[in-house]
């Protein structure tokens, strides 16, 4: 199921979203303080990938977005230190981006974390997949306007050998297109 290859057809799509909606459905009822920063962006990223796939379905997905987000939404922002950094709150925004699923409240949940945090906490992958995951979802709200424009001051303090790869630059471009 996991492989993405072997030729399992029509059985393989169909028990890869068995699976992954039984996945989704846990999820839903797990405890909320089981929760942390690396559980959601994992699960997250890995149903984005699950819906390119074609693995789950819109419903399940859309239940473990709401749910989580608010999760994510009601944690204080002072127990996000340690808890959500800058690398999961760019994998949550980068994974609703890859499902098309804007969600307002989370997404200005995140930002206003993501502004909080000390610009040695951001590497050029996590500014890059924010930025681009903002631009992408909402584009021209004041949100991701100001979320922008503190990515632009973050950048400043990182050396192009930080890793500005090809990809980043390019996610960048994107992002303040």
């Amino acid at each position: 199921v996991w492989g993405g290859g072997g030729g399992g057809g029509d059985w393989e799509e169909l028990r890869g979203m068995e699976v992954c909606d039984f996945i989704a459905d846990v999820a839903c009822q797990a405890n909320e303080s089981d929760w942390n920063g690396q559980s959601v962006s994992n699960l997250l990223n890995g149903l984005a990938r699950c819906r390119e796939f074609g693995w789950v379905s819109e419903s399940a997905l859309q239940r473990v977005i709401v749910r989580l987000g608010d999760i994510v939404v009601r944690t204080p922002i002072y127990m996000f230190e340690g808890v959500y950094d800058a690398q999961n709150i760019a994998i949550v925004a980068n994974a609703l981006a890859r499902c098309d699923c804007f969600n307002q409240s989370l997404m200005t949940h995140l930002a206003l974390v993501a502004q909080q945090m000390h610009p040695d906490s951001f590497d050029v992958q996590s500014i890059s997949n924010l930025a681009n995951a903002y631009a992408k979802l909402d584009p021209y709200s004041d949100v991701t306007r100001g979320l922008l424009e503190f990515i632009a001051v973050v950048g400043l303090f990182l050396e192009v050998s930080d890793g500005f790869t090809p990809q980043a630059v390019s996610n960048l471009a994107n992002a303040y297109a």
